[in-house]
């Protein structure tokens, strides 16, 4: 019998180097794909978010059209990909009704996405601010006065420019600028 022990997982991080805001996801599992059904024509579903006030389009996540058979688990998935918002703390509205869990995007409107002007939803994102992790912040950038000779930084080579690299810096570096407490 053959043990391979606990699953082990690595976490890195990356550089932010062209990357948008929303464009990392957080690390728990996506909700279950849809089993594969006959090819349905996509839709766009435009987010109005009432926490910035700007709307967000979105007709495909990872080369996925979005369809009328998405559910809302699946549709956060893919606003958490786009806004930053947490999936867990996304409150989905469509004519004032919330659309949850397994709700589908038709079942959510009532009718055959097919048969809407340029096939496009418009649904209300409302945030819960009072619940992780959508509760950290407002954040603001700070100066903090640490000498470059602190940090023990790898050789850096293409791939790394490209993809990023790991940093280490001594605790006693950061006690002593005040970031880290005794």
């Amino acid at each position: 019998l053959l043990s391979l022990g606990p699953p082990k997982f690595d976490l890195f991080v990356t550089t932010s180097f062209g990357r948008s805001m929303g464009e990392t996801l957080s690390l728990e599992s996506a909700p279950p794909q849809p089993p594969p059904q006959a090819p349905q024509e996509g839709v766009t579903v435009e987010v109005q978010c009432g926490h910035t006030g700007q709307t967000v389009v979105v007709s495909e996540w990872r080369d996925q059209l979005i369809t009328g058979s998405w559910t809302a688990s699946q549709l956060q998935v893919a606003i958490e990909g786009r806004t930053g918002v947490h999936r867990r703390c996304q409150h989905l509205l469509f004519a004032g009704r919330g659309i949850h869990g397994s709700t589908t995007l038709e079942r959510a409107v009532g009718c055959d996405l097919r048969q809407l002007p340029g096939r496009r939803v418009r649904v209300h994102l409302h945030v819960d601010r009072t619940h992780f992790p959508q509760r950290l912040g407002p954040f603001d950038v700070c100066n903090v006065p640490i000498p470059p000779h602190e940090f023990e930084l790898p050789k850096i080579f293409e791939e790394s420019k490209k993809n990023g690299f790991y940093w280490q810096l001594d605790p006693a570096s950061l006690t002593g600028t005040g970031v880290m407490g005794p």
